[in-house]
Formats: C-alpha cells, structure tokens, sequence
C-alpha cells in the first residue's frame, strides 16, 4: 500500500508454522567471576556465558543443542557446545555458564563483539546473532615533567646529568588499566 507524501518502508518478516518448534536465543549473562565479577566483558578476561533459549512455536522442540561461535578474532571460545534437551512450546530455558570465551588482551574498547546461536533438533536448524560490549583502556600520553634538581635544575636533561623524568598517562577507555609499564628510548 502506498500513499502520496508518506514515506515507503519495505522489510521482510519471518512467518512460522504454528504447529512446529521455532527455537531462538533471546539473551545472555556474562558470568565474570573469575575476573572483576561485574558482569561486563573486559580485555584479557576469561568469562562464563549463560543463554536463554526460547521456543515460540506451538509445539515442544526435542534433543536441542546449541553452538556458540564467533568470526571475532579477539575472542576464543573454549567450550562452544551445549546439549539442552527438550524445549516445550512458548517455553524458554537457561543454560547457566553453558559456553566459555576467552578474551584478548588486545581488544578495542567499546568494540561490539559479534556472537552467532546455531540451534539445531536434528530436524530444524535455527540461528540467532547478538552482541557484547567490550571494555578496556585506552592510555594517552598527556605530559612528561624533567625533575633534574640534582643537576643543574633547568627542566632539562643536559650531557652528562641524571635526572628524573615523570609521564602523565590518562586512562579514556571503559576499563581501568593495571600493570602499566612504559618504555623510554632515544633514536639518537
């Protein structure tokens, strides 16, 4: 249907048989225990994934299992397999701490981490995507201070003068940052 100065909106829609099992993920729980045990997925943090899992057909849905996996190179997902058995219709379950991952260390900050829900009862297969907010630090330089109070006191470093040099470092990243370590090193 359209209509003159209206705007046109197309979309496709999944239509299900009512008489059959449709199984789909429908949220998570990011189990950190190990970690800060905040809930939040962090850099270089080993959490514990639960999964709801919901069947919106009519009809019960029998020897389910679920696959967790990942394109996402800055995680690895160590136990990715989860038997859930039988799920009735318009029923969900949970699978607490079904699936592991492992995070990178090197993970970006506020990266949205892409996970994909392969669920399968031997005769259907379902997927379902969703995504986890990564956190972690984002260090900036912001200053350096020369203290050379032992030497001649000028702020400078000069030739054959030891002094002390202090580096600001700001933290603008969603974690903090621990075991920060720097390294100084001249071209010349």
């Amino acid at each position: 249907m359209t209509k003159t100065n209206y705007f046109r909106y197309e979309a496709s829609l999944d239509v299900i048989s009512p008489n059959s099992p449709y199984v789909v993920f429908s949220e998570y729980e990011w189990n950190d225990e190990d970690g800060n045990n905040d809930g939040l997925l962090y850099y270089a943090e080993t959490g514990l994934l639960s999964l709801t899992i919901s069947n919106i057909g009519n009809i019960g849905a029998e020897n389910v299992n679920v696959v967790l996996s990942s394109a996402d190179t800055s995680v690895i997902i160590t136990d990715n397999l989860e038997y859930a058995g039988t799920i009735p219709g318009n029923q969900s379950i949970v699978l607490p701490d079904a699936f592991t991952v492992d995070v990178a260390d090197n993970i970006t900050d506020g990266q949205m981490v892409s996970l994909q829900v392969t669920i399968d009862d031997g005769d259907s297969t379902w997927y379902s995507d969703f995504y986890i907010q990564a956190h972690a630090p984002v260090l900036e330089f912001i200053s350096y201070n020369i203290n050379d109070e032992e030497g001649n006191n000028n702020g400078r470093i000069d030739p054959g003068e030891t002094a002390d040099i202090h580096v600001n470092i700001a933290n603008n990243g969603t974690s903090s940052a621990s075991g920060v370590e720097t390294v100084l090193s001249c071209i010349d």
